[in-house]
């Protein structure tokens, strides 16, 4: 594997996770609140940063991994929790807050695999 492409790779990876981390942590935090356009930018960075992970593992096929597939796929339930709080003003946030720790241990799965090509 080019070493570009394995640091290419995990940061994006480290910039999704913070995205994550950041945002699902203010709405668990305050559930139910106007979130605002901050809260609409970030939401749209996941989206686009998980396309981009996404297009980046399916035409690199030295990064075909189960663990790079999972976070992509928890990246989007979360993304899908995260629009339902934000968008649609549900304030039940269990399945945020299950699908935020589900996506936890997948992003720590992905990372230790990516650091172990480093």
């Amino acid at each position: 594997m080019d070493k570009f492409q394995v640091d290419f790779l995990n940061n994006k990876f480290k910039m999704l996770n913070g995205l994550i981390k950041n945002l699902s942590n203010e709405v668990l935090e305050r559930p139910g609140s106007n979130y605002g356009k901050d809260a609409l930018n970030n939401l749209n960075q996941i989206y686009s940063l998980t396309l981009n992970i996404e297009f980046f593992l399916k035409t690199h096929d030295d990064f075909d991994r189960y663990e790079f597939d999972d976070l992509v796929e928890y990246a989007y339930h979360v993304h899908h929790e995260l629009s339902e709080v934000i968008c649609k003003d549900d304030n039940n946030t269990s399945w945020l807050y299950s699908r935020v720790n589900q996506y936890a241990d997948v992003y720590k799965s992905a990372s230790e695999t990516i650091n172990a090509f480093l």
